[in-house]
């Protein structure tokens, strides 16, 4: 059949029905046309490319599969500071000391009673806080009221650095046993007292108070606090 149309048409003519052709079927059909020589098949696809007009886009194919993560980015510029919070509430308390600062003092009020049945009885007065060193005791009677180291009363009762000053208001029969029965320490006192000869019982009653020391200088002398 090519032949024919070959004859009829002659090469030239030949050629352009067979670009034709080829065009209107999609411009791939030219490798399967017989009665070409290899010369005329290079001058029709050449001629095709140029005629042949793209089709309309096809329907967008399936979704690939997912890729893999790419790699971490560098991290950003810090940023500024944010504002100001709102003040938070409260805490509790901390905890209290347990040692009275150097300087400080502390007071308070001591009573004694026994009968002469019993004839003696400890007193005692326990610091509120820790009084290091140990302070030095001193008794005021009621008649002496104050002492140089003891400057107040049994009503205001005051006392030195380093002293433990016991203020007696009102001491009716009793005393104490003698200078190895007491005992002052960074806690508290103690002491035996004991009825007078020829009471039948002893009461007494008064304030006290202890003074800090200040710490010491390199020879020994105690600092201003």
């Amino acid at each position: 059949m090519f032949s024919r149309i070959h004859q009829k048409l002659g090469t030239a003519g030949f050629v352009i029905a067979i670009v034709a052709l080829i065009v209107a079927l999609g411009g791939a059909a030219y490798a399967a046309m017989p009665g070409l020589n290899s010369k005329q098949k290079k001058e029709v696809k050449k001629i095709a490319k140029k005629l042949v007009v793209p089709g309309p886009a096809g329907a967008a194919g399936p979704a690939g599969a997912k890729g893999d993560a790419g790699a971490k980015g560098d991290a950003g510029a810090a940023g500024g500071p944010g504002p100001e919070g709102h003040e938070g509430k409260e805490g509790p308390p901390g905890p209290t000391t347990t040692k009275l600062p150097p300087g400080k003092a502390v007071s308070g009020f001591w009573t004694y009673e026994t009968h002469a049945a019993s004839k003696e009885g400890y007193l005692s007065v326990n610091f509120p806080f820790r009084i290091e060193p140990a302070p030095i005791y001193e008794y005021v009677s009621p008649e002496e009221e104050t002492s140089a180291n003891c400057p107040g009363t049994a009503d205001e009762p005051d006392a030195k650095r380093g002293y433990f000053c016991f203020y007696a208001k009102v001491n009716i029969g009793a005393g104490v046993a003698g200078p190895a029965a007491k005992l002052t320490d960074t806690f508290g006192w103690l002491a035996l007292w004991v009825i007078k000869e020829g009471a039948s019982e002893a009461v007494a009653y008064g304030g006290w108070s202890a003074r800090a020391r200040c710490p010491l200088d390199e020879e020994g002398h105690e600092i201003d606090c």
